[in-house]
């Protein structure tokens, strides 16, 4: 009977080893990618960012350009008045609501595009058009035509290459975040009490979720280098990985908590004196 326990309580150590990865990942996107306030708290700071504010600066003032005309204007000049009211808004308390408001959009197109099926095509752009429009606003009435019609500019954070690969791992994970974790729990608690050693038990279950969560940091760096080698060069490759860094910055932070919380339970139970049998 002793054996049996031995074996049972190690292949639920290997259940809930496989399924840590899993739960923080899941966790991470109900409360982050599926939840509007979540993704909204992780993106929303970043209307304060260097990063960010340089690449809509960019992009705004290009987009400004060409809806302007000044001819006893210089070019230079106009040029000049152009970046000095781009930069007056982007600085401003006017673009962080903006961005917010951006943003939500954006999620809804996330949630939207990731529950399409696989092989559907589509993309998730964050819309700065309210920031041209904003732009134009703040420019001398010789500059715009009587009329403008500001056709859409945004940035495209997801692309169709990144699309269907990350449909498939938010379909399998979508709703799961509650699910996964408590099985992973489950598993442990299960796994200790049939043990016939505890200790040792738990050791094999903290060594083990260390390169579990060693897997999990890899590939939050490998899914890093895919978004960065999808996105065009130039400012909107800066502002792509601003927003992925800001949305996975929640995932590091749990899996680092985790690795911290196995490393010292092994290094606990490793002190600890054995118990010795007795007579």
């Amino acid at each position: 009977m002793r054996p049996l326990r031995r074996v049972l309580s190690v292949l639920l150590v290997l259940v809930a080893v496989v399924l840590l990865p899993a739960a923080l990942a899941t966790s991470w996107v109900d409360r982050t990618v599926a939840d509007r306030e979540g993704y909204l708290e992780a993106v929303t700071p970043l209307a304060d960012d260097e990063a960010v504010q340089d690449a809509v600066t960019v992009r705004v003032r290009v987009a400004v350009l060409r809806l302007v005309s000044a001819p006893s204007v210089a070019e230079e000049a106009l040029g000049d008045a152009v970046s000095l009211a781009v930069r007056r808004v982007v600085a401003s308390q006017t673009f962080p609501p903006l961005w917010r408001a951006s943003n939500e959009v954006a999620h809804t197109s996330l949630v939207e595009v990731l529950s399409q099926p696989v092989g559907e095509g589509g993309d998730v752009r964050i819309d700065i058009t309210p920031v041209v429009e904003a732009v134009l606003d703040q420019l001398p009435a010789p500059f715009l035509a009587d009329r403008i019609e500001v056709p859409p500019t945004s940035f495209t954070v997801a692309g169709t290459g990144e699309i269907d690969e990350a449909r498939r791992v938010w379909q399998a994970v979508e709703g799961r975040g509650t699910v996964v974790p408590l099985l992973a729990v489950a598993a442990l608690v299960l796994a200790l009490v049939v043990s016939p050693l505890r200790r040792r038990t738990g050791m094999l279950a903290a060594g083990l979720a260390l390169p579990a969560l060693g897997l999990l940091a890899v590939s939050l760096v490998a899914g890093r280098r895919v978004v960065e080698a999808g996105a065009p060069r130039g400012e909107e490759r800066e502002l792509v990985l601003q927003v992925w860094d800001a949305l996975v910055a929640d995932l590091w932070v749990s899996t680092a908590v985790a690795a911290g919380i196995a490393l010292v339970l092994l290094l606990v139970l490793a002190a600890l004196p054995r118990r010795r049998a007795t007579a």
